[in-house]
């Protein structure tokens, strides 16, 4: 998906995004941090097409997915820095900053 996005073909890359999200909720693996890595690049991805709304809404999953696995884990301060980019984006500076100190905190 990474590689289609790259080029520019961001729909063919939300597609295979789509599909291997419903894998992991077909298989019961959406607890997992692949699953939440996907649900991340499919935030980013709606970010770059501008689409602020549906890109805080996947990070809000993307993060609750990991601090259920851990909390304190890298890959959450990652997930809580893209929200606080995007929240920044949305000129929601005071909401972005106490996400990302949240995330600074890790």
């Amino acid at each position: 998906a990474g590689v289609h996005q790259d080029r520019g073909n961001t729909q063919e890359a939300e597609k295979l995004l789509q599909e291997a999200l419903e894998e992991h909720k077909a298989t019961n693996t959406m607890s997992t941090y692949d699953a939440a890595q996907v649900v991340n690049s499919i935030a980013i991805l709606h970010h770059s097409r501008g689409d602020l709304a549906k890109s805080e809404e996947a990070l809000r999953k993307a993060l609750a997915i990991q601090e259920q696995i851990d909390p304190s884990n890298l890959r959450t301060a990652t997930a809580m820095s893209n929200l606080g980019n995007v929240l920044d984006d949305m000129k929601r500076s005071e909401e972005a900053l106490q996400v990302m100190m949240r995330a600074r905190e890790i």
